[in-house]
């Protein structure tokens, strides 16, 4: 039997990775100030009037495009943490497709490439796996954020200096 939390914390307390009922859980988003959630699934969580919400409809499928959400769930994240907000990314189990979303905006924020952004994941909630069909599409998001930023991921190591966070 595996276990695994319900709750992650990936960025300094401000950026969380979890599961459905970490979502339905007053005590849990309570306990860890969640401002925003944002929801990687098709299962409906309980609105809350004092917390910002986005759903992103999609199953845990490697046929299912995710690529298309990621800018705009990184750009939710990003505007939730900027206003002094705390981000709970949940998906079913918090395991591949929340986890595929937290790689994203990290790849955006910090300039991981998509490897790197996997392992920066994986190294604060380890039994993470996002399917092979959302790692390809991180790499394509790779490809577009590179490319946009005329950064060379192989020269910079893992990281691009010009997305870096400060």
């Amino acid at each position: 039997m595996v276990l695994w939390s319900n709750i992650d914390t990936i960025v300094d307390g401000r950026l969380f990775l979890g599961s459905l009922p970490a979502a339905e859980s007053i005590y849990s988003l309570e306990q860890h100030r969640i401002t925003h959630v944002l929801s990687v699934c098709t299962e409906s969580i309980p609105q809350r009037p004092y917390i910002f919400h986005m759903q992103v409809p999609v199953e845990d499928d490697e046929r299912a495009n995710l690529l298309g959400w990621f800018p705009s769930t990184c750009q939710f994240i990003e505007n939730a943490m900027q206003s002094g907000g705390v981000v709970l990314v949940h998906s079913l189990h918090g395991i591949s497709r929340a986890a595929a979303v937290v790689a994203a905006y990290l790849m955006f924020k910090k300039g991981f490439n998509s490897y790197g952004a996997q392992y920066a994941v994986h190294g604060c909630r380890p039994y993470v796996k996002p399917n092979d069909g959302f790692k390809d599409q991180l790499r394509t998001f790779e490809s577009f954020l590179f490319t946009e930023a005329n950064c060379d991921p192989i020269q910079q190591g893992h990281t691009c200096p010009r997305r870096s966070m400060k």
